[in-house]
């Protein structure tokens, strides 16, 4: 909004009880088993596809299914994995690629730039 970046918290009464514990499972991770730092849930234009980055790794889900494709681990190829919400996917730079990057849509599938 005008230039700045900010949270907002909101009450959402559209996710299930199963679809919770799905994305409260995301904060148990390698390094953090009872609890993360850090975790972001980023829906997709369709709610029930969401881009999921917790302290270890990148995720696309699906809500309606409840799976998860990894998509990347952080430390590993993929670096800066990011939601583009005008393109309606994440973009995720090449680590030491030089300013290359993947675009994954909202099922997990690489796209063409």
């Amino acid at each position: 909004i005008k230039g700045e970046y900010g949270w907002l918290r909101v009450n959402i009464n559209i996710i299930t009880k199963e679809q919770k514990k799905f994305l409260k499972d995301f904060l148990k991770t390698d390094n953090f088993p009872a609890h993360a730092t850090y975790v972001e849930v980023m829906p997709f234009k369709d709610i029930n596809k969401v881009f999921i980055s917790n302290s270890d790794d990148w995720y696309i889900a699906n809500l309606n299914n409840l799976k998860a494709k990894k998509i990347g681990t952080k430390g590993g190829r993929l670096e800066a994995c990011q939601m583009v919400y005008k393109r309606n996917c994440v973009k995720c730079y090449i680590d030491l690629g030089w300013g290359e990057y993947l675009i994954y849509d909202q099922n997990g599938r690489k796209k063409r730039r």
